[in-house]
């Protein structure tokens, strides 16, 4: 324990001393107060070792994750028999091989004691062969005949070796079986003769490998069989049960097949069906299976999915979805073209306790449910999952029709200096649906966002937001210098057209560059760095304000916040609201504010609902706030009024004009 402890003392010096090395070598930054120094080189050199320790971990994970599946591969596909044994003999672990010499599912072939597959006549050879294995361990090859599960027998070749636990791994026997009925034993040799090799498709098999091709797989459609399906099933159980991912069996039907088998004969039927495999093979993700259960009927079992039911049920549905429209494409049968379709059901899956059989049976249940809806559907076995789906459906299509509809709103939420002067707003987004009512973006704008839809929604809020802009700045005392601050999705930054799109909009409009900001997520710039700073660096060139949303929440890096020609940075809600009752987010804003003065940018304070939250902020030099002790978000024709009584107010009061804004920034 103590060499660990030592071990890990040793790489934590030897990260730090890289960290200041890698910090030595970045340009030095303006002096400040020795403490916000000493602030400031700590938070460089804990970000520098991160990232450092992040790169590490994901090149390990990479490389393990790659040995992991080569070894996946080697031990499933392999064309022998490998068996665990403990040292009592039960079956721990069989690879597909393995159980299909044995004659039986692999589940089946567990936990049973692995003399009940040889032969009598040679068990007392077997048992003291195990016996002398647990004594020395040595490899052992013998020959012996095994007996499968219909009561047939083989001639087989037992390699086995003893492995002692090490670790937390038990001690276990592990074997290696090959069937001698495929080849010729050459005397005295325990290897088998060299077998005529032929080639098909680009792969390489010998006699026995074929026979097993063919013992896993559907010879119409060369998908996997139902025995082999099973298998992939149990493994995606178990994936499921370690991992929390949901996984999930989809039971595709084919409608009318029937009708084309009885009106065109067989052979049409199964040239369909040959297009029906080649095409699901195409739909499903790279890892998934697709697999025939015989007649018309298919199953598509999809692994790793998300960890979150209602993620998990999006995703299935989506390549369901896929599915079902590559199947209703047209197929080309005898120089026509024949019309189908599929109904497909969906069951999902990580409890531990479940069985194939059942998730078989829900997924068949399910498939059923849709072609009682009309067929040509993906339906959910879970009643409670499939209203959820169909909920997320409505939802997307009501969302589609919202823009349309004009049910989409801005609502414009003020923005105060410190001298309490409303510079300007925030637009926000809201949604009046026509039976729900006011719906806020977090209860759509993930659906926006996996749709696709939230590039367009983010177009219409820019345009509209700069078509009001233009009409207040046209109704309004020129001397009211006015800002709006408009928030940029992540998505809609992405775009390659991002930046022309903007200066579209800008022209279109007629508004001043100058009089609005745009709002970014920090990570949304930083995903892409060189990417992301063209883009700002380009907005920045059109004269207009840039900001930072929501910073002190995520995991900025500074180096790279310095080169952002930003105006402001925005402190998130969720830190002002623990002003007064956690002390450390106090210094965190405190720290922020710092940093902002050190960057030479605006900071402003979003969520600000108490005098004494308000009073803190400006006591530690923040610039500006928003917030609802600054007034709620309003519809525009309200917020113009509420202007308007603000500046009478002020000129009531002998107030001197809002004729310049502060720093020249205004943000949500």
């Amino acid at each position: 324990m103590m060499k660990q402890d030592r071990k890990k003392e040793i790489v934590s010096g030897s990260l730090r001393l890289q960290a200041e090395a890698r910090l030595a070598s970045k340009p030095a930054r303006p002096a400040s107060s020795p403490l916000t120094e000493e602030i400031l080189h700590e938070l460089h050199i804990l970000q520098i070792e991160l990232e450092m320790q992040n790169e590490q971990l994901l090149l390990a994970q990479a490389g393990l994750e790659e040995a992991r599946n080569r070894y996946l591969d080697l031990y499933e596909f392999a064309p022998v028999g490998y068996l665990i044994l403990t040292p009592t003999g039960l079956v721990s672990a069989v690879n597909i091989t393995g159980a299909w010499l044995l004659g039986l599912e692999r589940k089946d072939a567990l936990a049973r004691r692995f003399n009940q597959f040889v032969m009598p006549e040679d068990a007392s050879r077997w048992r003291r062969l195990f016996e002398d294995l647990i004594r020395n361990g040595k490899l052992t090859v013998e020959e012996m005949r095994l007996r499968r599960a219909d009561n047939t027998f083989f001639p087989a070749q037992v390699s086995c070796q003893y492995k002692p636990g090490i670790g937390d791994a038990p001690p276990a026997v592990h074997l290696m079986l090959i069937d001698l009925s495929a080849g010729k034993v050459i005397a005295g040799d325990h290897h088998l003769a060299t077998a005529d090799l032929n080639v098909q498709d680009g792969m390489i098999f010998g006699d026995d490998t074929k026979i097993r091709h063919l013992a896993f797989h559907d010879p119409l459609t060369d998908l996997p069989n139902r025995r082999l399906m099973i298998d992939r099933l149990h493994h995606a159980m178990a994936t499921a049960s370690r991992t929390r991912k949901y996984c999930a069996v989809l039971f595709i039907d084919l409608d009318n097949f029937k009708t084309l088998n009885d009106t065109m004969g067989h052979d049409f039927g199964d040239q369909l069906l040959q297009l029906v495999a080649q095409r699901l093979l195409a739909a499903v993700r790279e890892g998934d299976t697709a697999a025939r259960l015989g007649g018309d009927e298919f199953v598509v079992i999809l692994e790793n999915l998300s960890e979150q039911p209602d993620e998990s049920a999006n995703q299935a549905r989506n390549i369901g979805e896929k599915i079902a429209t590559a199947l209703k494409q047209p197929y080309p049968l005898a120089g026509q073209e024949f019309l189908s379709s599929a109904s497909i059901g969906v069951a999902l899956f990580n409890n531990p306790h479940d069985t194939a059989e059942e998730l078989l049976k829900r997924a068949d249940m399910a498939m059923y449910e849709a072609k009682s809806a009309g067929r040509n559907n993906v339906c959910f076995f879970d009643p409670a999952m499939q209203s959820l789906v169909t909920a997320r459906i409505v939802l997307e299509e009501e969302l589609r029709r919202a823009l349309a509809d004009h049910e989409l709103q801005c609502h414009y939420q003020p923005q105060v200096d410190a001298e309490g002067r409303i510079r300007g707003a925030e637009v926000l987004l809201r949604w009046q649906h026509p039976e729900r009512g006011m719906m806020f973006p977090a209860s759509f704008i993930r659906v926006a966002e996996e749709t696709g839809l939230l590039v367009p929604i983010g177009q219409w809020v820019l345009e509209t937001a700069c078509a009001q802009l233009k009409r207040w700045q046209d109704r309004l005392s020129p001397r009211r210098r006015f800002h709006l601050a408009v928030n940029v999705s992540a998505r809609q930054f992405r775009q390659s057209d991002f930046v022309e799109h903007v200066h579209a909009v800008l022209e279109k409009s007629g508004v001043s560059p100058g009089s609005l900001t745009l709002e970014f997520k920090e990570q949304a710039v930083l995903a892409d760095f060189s990417a992301g700073i063209a883009k700002l660096t380009a907005l920045k060139k059109l004269g207009m304000h840039l900001a930072i949303d929501d910073f002190g929440t995520g995991c900025s890096s500074l180096s790279q916040l310095t080169q952002l020609p930003l105006d402001q940075l925005k402190i998130n809600s969720s830190l002002v609201r623990n002003i007064g009752v956690i002390p450390t987010d106090e210094a965190i804003i405190q720290s922020l504010i710092d940093v902002t003065r050190h960057l030479g940018v605006e900071v402003m304070a979003e969520g600000v609902e108490t005098e004494a939250q308000h009073v803190f902020l400006g006591q530690h030099g923040c610039h500006a706030f928003q917030g609802h002790l600054f007034g709620n978000p309003l519809l525009a024709h309200e917020f113009e009024q509420l202007l308007r009584r603000h500046w009478r107010r002020r000129e009531r009061a002998g107030a001197p004009a809002d004729s310049h804004a502060h720093r020249g920034v205004l943000t949500s």
